[in-house]
């Protein structure tokens, strides 16, 4: 996302538009694929929501992540 107009787009990029920048690759067909099946079943209307619904799976597993540590550490 270079700018907050983005977020007004009303489809996915194209394939060629993902970049991942921590291993340096593009994404691969199977993670675009799982991307637009996740943008029909949410039924998301811009990139802002897929942002958005982006955040809080990945807010979700770190909460669920942490808990886990904590109660196997309140256990030891």
């Amino acid at each position: 996302m270079d700018s907050p107009e983005n977020f007004k787009e009303t489809f996915l990029p194209p394939i060629e538009e993902f970049y991942n920048s921590l291993n340096k690759e593009k994404v691969n067909e199977e993670e675009y694929q799982n991307a637009q099946e996740i943008w029909k079943k949410f039924n998301i209307k811009n990139l802002l929501e897929f942002t958005q619904l982006y955040n809080k799976i990945d807010v979700l597993l770190l909460t669920d992540i942490m808990e886990n540590f904590r109660d196997i550490s309140l256990k030891t």
